[in-house]
């Protein structure tokens, strides 16, 4: 990570103004503008612009806000700013933000965690040297060639939300040729306090929920998920915590793909650290000829209700 490091050095030498210089530059070199969506990555960054100027206060860079604009600042000194642009355009045909419009009121809830987490990720890999590319509309969000794998990543913002974004990753994995691992980014479920003074391990009942929504067997491409989650308020750089989870019956094959993914990710020593993996009464119930006819929000909901009642 040695690269990585010396260019968070750089960066922060830069003046907290350049800060919003550098995403504004990218929205409008990217066109994009309006208040939902990744469109709306504009207006937020002009609401910080007109907070900085008027108070000067350092905390109004959102430590979450310095992320995605240093990643966009990295990738353009690596010569790579193509990945920031193509993941932009994926989102903003896929509708993957949601319900963006109260960014412009709240301040503990970052609605571009999902843009800031792929290129952040992009650039973990980049400093691994893996040979990658950013997937298409439908495809998981990065193929990783060497490694013959696929990463999705999700933001969900609650426990149902969470189980659907399972199905949907897990549907866009099997349709695909490799083996593939889900990143799921809980900082929503953080923020509203899903997820409650839990930054070392995640909560049995979400653990549950997470190797419920993964398939069981290796007749699957889907290995396991990989869980981030930040509490923004720690006075960190990036106080995130990484846990991966995954089924004994894949971990016994393809263990090694889901480690390479996790060290990618983190800057600890994982090596004698282990996956997190548990027995669940039932899991979804996956076909491999069905799937590509999966309603991740129809039939992920139903069973979801009918397992938990929530």
């Amino acid at each position: 990570m040695t690269r990585f490091f010396e260019l968070q050095e750089r960066f922060l030498k830069l003046e907290k103004a350049q800060y919003i210089d550098i995403v504004e530059n990218f929205c409008n070199r990217n066109e994009l503008k309006g208040i939902d969506g990744i469109h709306g990555l504009l207006s937020y960054a002009k609401k910080l612009r007109t907070l900085y100027s008027r108070t000067r206060s350092e905390k109004i860079d959102l430590k979450s806000f310095f992320e995605l604009s240093f990643a966009l600042w990295a990738l353009e000194i690596m010569g790579r700013i193509d990945i920031a642009d193509n993941v932009a355009k994926n989102l903003e045909n896929g509708g993957a933000f949601g319900d963006t419009c109260s960014y412009l009121t709240e301040s503990n809830v970052n609605y571009f965690r999902s843009f800031e987490s792929e290129i952040m990720l992009a650039l973990r890999l980049l400093e691994g040297n893996q040979n990658f590319r950013i997937g298409g509309l439908g495809a998981p969000d990065f193929i990783l060639e060497d490694l013959n794998l696929s990463i999705e990543v999700k933001t969900p913002s609650s426990k149902l939300g969470l189980f659907q974004a399972l199905l949907k990753g897990v549907k866009q994995i099997e349709k695909y040729k490799y083996n593939g691992i889900i990143i799921l980014i809980l900082d929503h479920m953080v923020a509203r306090e899903i997820i409650k003074n839990s930054m070392n391990v995640l909560p049995i009942d979400i653990q549950q929920v997470i190797l419920t929504g993964l398939p069981k067997t290796e007749n699957f491409r889907t290995i396991g998920a990989i869980a981030e989650w930040v509490k923004w308020d720690e006075d960190k750089l990036h106080p995130s915590t990484i846990m991966p989870l995954a089924h004994r019956e894949q971990l016994a094959k393809r263990e090694n793909l889901l480690r390479e993914c996790w060290r990618l990710m983190t800057i600890d020593n994982i090596f004698n650290q282990r996956i997190t993996s548990q027995e669940v009464e039932e899991t979804f119930p996956f076909e491999n000829e069905l799937i590509i006819n999966l309603d991740p929000k129809i039939e992920g909901e139903a069973f979801f209700r009918k397992k938990w009642g929530l």
